[in-house]
């Protein structure tokens, strides 16, 4: 299915559902090169091998990430998704480098809203080192909370993410008896040729 995405400022909730699946949204966005990675304790490392491919799972904890970012609403509509979003993500680093920031410094996160397993709405976003007041009608800040974090490591390969993050929902979390905290956002973090899904816990 097609949907358009009408990339605003976000302002509260979003009305009306999308029909995007997070997994098909993820295996779409773009590639970039950022150098710095998150300081983490890993816990412990899982691999999940009841179908296909092993998960690459790790129980972390995340500091907590202060991000600039544009809101992304969707809506049930005809049109190319993938391009607004890859839209989302330019115009966020156009801005970060109007303002002087260096973007192979920055981590490029994406928030992605969802309702009952459907995308409602993305936030394309940078990590910030430092509170801003250059900001625009479109973009805002906000602090990502930091905690523990189940992270699912993947290959941006589209053939394998949706599958992926799908069995991590369906297998890996019962498997594990993991219980996700549905009062934090998950978000993903995304390097030149992988992705870390990451999955707030309590």
């Amino acid at each position: 299915m097609l949907s358009r995405i009408n990339c605003v400022r976000q302002n509260g909730s979003v009305s009306g559902l999308g029909n995007l699946k997070v997994g098909r949204l993820l295996s779409l966005l773009p590639s970039v090169r950022l150098s710095h990675y998150p300081q983490v304790q890993h816990r412990r490392l899982f691999m999940n091998t009841l179908t296909g491919q092993p998960l690459h799972v790790t129980i972390q904890d995340l500091r907590p990430i202060l991000i600039a970012y544009t809101s992304c609403e969707l809506q049930q509509a005809t049109g190319s998704y993938n391009e607004q979003i890859r839209g989302g993500f330019q115009r966020i680093k156009d801005w970060a480098q109007q303002n002087g920031y260096d973007l192979s410094k920055l981590k490029l996160i994406g928030v992605p809203r969802t309702y009952d397993t459907q995308l409602v709405g993305y936030e394309c976003a940078l990590e910030l080192p430092e509170v801003i007041s250059q900001l625009t009608p479109d973009v805002q800040t906000k602090q990502l909370p930091g905690g523990r974090y189940a992270v699912l490591s993947l290959e941006k390969d589209s053939s394998i993410i949706g599958e992926a993050i799908g069995r991590f929902f369906a297998e890996y979390v019962p498997q594990h008896q993991l219980v996700i905290d549905t009062q934090r956002s998950s978000y993903e973090v995304y390097y030149e040729r992988t992705m870390d899904f990451c999955v707030p816990l309590e």
